[in-house]
């Protein structure tokens, strides 16, 4: 997928974009329902809370030996946003 892809299909909606820093852990899952429309954006180990996420975002090769792409990512229906010049050779067909 590429971001050309996704052009405009989510232009009016709220976009929250989730790191993998320590102030994940105050982030409260139950309050994104209250934003209608919006999408999530993953980053790094932020998967591993929120699985369901819309997007998932790495650019680190390292990724390919960590649980969350290992156990987490296979199982998720988010759509994966790799650093192609990095990550091609590691991502697999269901990424």
């Amino acid at each position: 997928m590429y971001f050309k892809d996704i052009e405009g299909k989510y232009k009016d909606a709220m976009c929250f974009v989730l790191g993998a820093g320590p102030s994940l852990h105050f982030i409260d899952k139950d309050l994104l329902p209250l934003f209608p429309n919006y999408v999530l954006i993953t980053v790094n180990s932020a998967l591993s809370k929120f699985p369901d996420s819309d997007f998932f975002l790495a650019d680190d090769s390292g990724i390919i030996y960590w649980n969350y792409y290992i156990d987490i990512l296979p199982k998720s229906k988010c759509k994966c946003l790799f650093f192609e010049d990095k990550l091609k050779k590691y991502v697999k067909s269901n990424h």
